[in-house]
């Protein structure tokens, strides 16, 4: 059906509905979620499937029973490194830092160098990841953000739903699984791209 006879029949049904005392379905408004991988992100599916399955006969009538999402990317490097409201530090060009050179090996102060001091560019540093990561990379949230985030969204949901509150321990359960298994899965090569930040 299209417009204007959307709007029209969509108004007619409220008012056929306040009518007989009952309240119009509630938008489904997708979920905001922080997901990580597509692991996790066909388990998020499944359980929610399974979820709206087993408790549709509380979902409130005539509204159809799913429960959408989206993932929602977390801050990058950047927005970390380059956080001036919360750590600003005041610098001047006089400003003079102390020198850390005697701290390095003998073969390494005599060395022929084009600069002063001793210096180098992060990303040379092999043996630390991070340096050579790229300040557009998506940091991975906390295990307190990531729980936080998505329990607050998924209790924007059973509010919207009209569904009782008390069927938010098991989502908090099924996330905490989640978040052990990703944990789990990620290797030693992989951490630095899940750095933790914590968005509280």
């Amino acid at each position: 059906m299209t417009e204007p006879f959307r709007s029209r029949a969509r108004a007619q049904l409220k008012l056929i509905l306040t009518f007989r005392g009952t309240v119009p379905p509630p938008p489904n408004i997708p979920m905001r979620l922080y997901i990580l991988g597509d692991q996790m992100n066909s388990a998020i599916r499944s359980w929610l499937l399974g979820f709206t399955f087993h408790h549709q006969h509380i979902f409130p009538p005539f509204h159809k029973v799913r429960a959408p999402f989206v993932a929602i990317k977390g801050p990058t490097l950047a927005q970390i490194c380059f956080n001036f409201r919360k750590y600003l530090q005041w610098w001047h060009p006089d400003h003079s830092p102390r020198c850390t050179c005697a701290a390095f090996p003998m073969s390494i102060q005599m060395k022929k160098r084009s600069t002063e001091h001793i210096s180098c560019f992060a990303s040379d540093i092999s043996d630390v990841p991070l340096f050579a990561a790229h300040m557009e990379d998506e940091l991975c949230p906390s295990q307190s953000s990531f729980l936080a985030h998505n329990t607050q969204a998924f209790e924007k949901f059973l509010h919207q739903s009209k569904l009782p509150s008390s069927l938010m321990q098991y989502w908090q359960y099924f996330l905490t699984q989640e978040w052990h298994r990703f944990q789990t899965a990620v290797t030693l090569s992989e951490k630095w791209n899940f750095l933790m930040f914590d968005a509280n």
